[in-house]
């Protein structure tokens, strides 16, 4: 966000006063926005109401402009739940005694995100007093024409390639998104970096170009962990048909092979960490792979790329990074049951609950290294390569480990229900077991705050990795 100081004496109305409030947002063919806020501080004083307050982005410094003077506020957080401030938002309650007009504004980088001939518009957190009710405005350039509404807009209207949307205030979820087709897509560049190859839309490049660097200077530390390197690897930024469906990162399963790593492009509006994670979980899957490991193998799979995805990041220090091991393990170490029904998990075998499966394959591979040290790892990619093994089941993963730990991790792998004599290994609880089991995980899921998790979709029969996170999107 860039936020510059503005004090003017008259304001020219952007819109006809409706209410208490107003937003006029105003995208460009890049998408871009400028967001500009106008309070009827006159209309609130009638009603009795002497403050009010409204989420506005943080940021160094925010745009006021008022109808003459300056009025009192206070920025605090933004709370919520209990405890629980927003990362990308702050809360700033205003005085409306002073002045009958109140008008603020700022710019808003990446209110579209674009891919190819789509554009997919997400406003900023649009959060106000629950005694405010208003009108939003939303004009964007470069509309062929407009897909999907995530809220039902109140009028609606078309210049040539201009739209203009009016959506009534409060919003249900505080956001609203439009997906649209472009009259002009942008341009495309390439750009490769130690062999990894992507191709990204012209105004994404930076970060396209962020994502090679990482694959660059992890590549030898991943090399020497799955002792193979990888071919071919091209990188794609796509955009899901709504904001609220779709995964983070997948990559498809092709005849010849794994495809391209395709990534959500919303990460990059995502906490700092969340698209390096997708992006570098992504390639584990190239890596294991090429390594032997059997891609239906999906708990081993999905728990190798979370893991080592996490164990390669965190010396960055990215907050993202930490908020996705810290809830993978929040749900992981609530599970009752051994680890084993996720032996049955493939693409092909649905489950009821995915976040559940993500979170415990996860602690298969945390729990085998804190016991017994990446050491171990190493050594069983080493010997998969030197003997060139390809792991189809759970049990050769068990019997391969076991071999090389000298039945060190036997124990390891009965606690987590994957021993061959542990009737777990096929997922095989009982009826009555496995109930209480779904019922005591989703339990868990409503008490522990787990937004930096998985919702499973299916699309070109990808690898799936986390869903959206949407507490974590600016």
């Amino acid at each position: 966000m860039v936020f510059t100081l503005l004090l003017v004496s008259n304001i020219p109305s952007l819109t006809q006063p409706v209410d208490a409030l107003s937003y006029v947002i105003t995208v460009d063919e890049d998408g871009d926005a400028e967001v500009r806020v106008t309070i009827n501080a006159k209309f609130l004083r009638a009603m009795g109401i002497g403050e009010t307050w409204l989420a506005v982005p943080r940021g160094e410094r925010i745009v006021w402009s008022f109808t003459d003077g300056r009025p009192s506020y206070i920025v605090s957080p933004l709370y919520i739940a209990p405890g629980e401030t927003n990362i990308f938002y702050n809360n700033i309650t205003i005085s409306t005694l002073e002045y009958d007009t109140i008008s603020l504004r700022y710019s808003f980088k990446m209110a579209s995100l674009i891919v190819d001939d789509r554009a997919l518009f997400l406003s900023p957190l649009i959060m106000i007093d629950d005694k405010l009710s208003g009108k939003l405005a939303i004009r964007i350039k470069n509309v062929a024409e407009v897909n999907e509404y995530s809220v039902q807009p109140q009028q609606f209207s078309k210049a040539k390639d201009n739209i203009n949307v009016i959506f009534t205030l409060p919003l249900p979820s505080g956001r609203v998104w439009i997906s649209y087709n472009l009259e002009r897509p942008l341009s495309f560049d390439e750009i490769v970096i130690d062999g990894f190859r992507g191709v990204v839309p012209e105004k994404y490049s930076a970060y396209m170009r962020h994502i090679l660097m990482l694959y660059s200077d992890l590549s030898p530390n991943m090399t020497e962990l799955f002792k193979v390197r990888p071919e071919n690897i091209t990188v794609r930024f796509f955009l899901p048909r709504t904001f609220y469906e779709g995964v983070d990162g997948y990559v498809p399963i092709l005849p010849s092979g794994l495809g391209d790593i395709n990534i959500n492009i919303f990460t990059i509006r995502m906490l700092p960490g969340i698209m390096e994670h997708v992006a570098v979980h992504e390639l584990i899957h190239h890596y294991l792979w090429s390594a032997g490991i059997d891609e239906d193998l999906l708990w081993f799979h999905e728990g190798a790329a979370n893991f080592f995805s996490i164990y390669l990041l965190n010396n960055i220090g990215l907050r993202g990074v930490k908020a996705v091991e810290d809830s993978l393990l929040a749900v992981s170490q609530n599970v009752p049951y051994p680890a084993g029904f996720i032996v049955g998990w493939s693409r092909s075998s649905p489950t009821h609950n995915p976040t559940l499966y993500y979170a415990s394959s996860y602690l298969v591979f945390h729990t085998l290294y804190k016991k017994h040290g990446l050491n171990l790892f190493e050594d069983f990619f080493a010997y998969l390569n030197k003997n060139n093994v390809s792991i189809r089941e759970t049990q050769d993963v068990v019997s391969i480990f076991s071999m090389l730990s000298d039945g060190a991790t036997d124990n390891t792998f009965r606690r987590l229900g994957l021993f061959a004599d542990d009737s777990t290994l096929a997922g095989d609880l009982r009826d009555s077991q496995f109930l209480l089991f779904l019922v005591f995980s989703l339990a868990v899921l409503l008490i522990i705050s787990v937004s930096a998790l998985t919702r499973l979709r299916r699309s070109g029969e990808p690898y799936v990795e986390s869903g959206d996170f949407p507490s974590y999107v600016g």
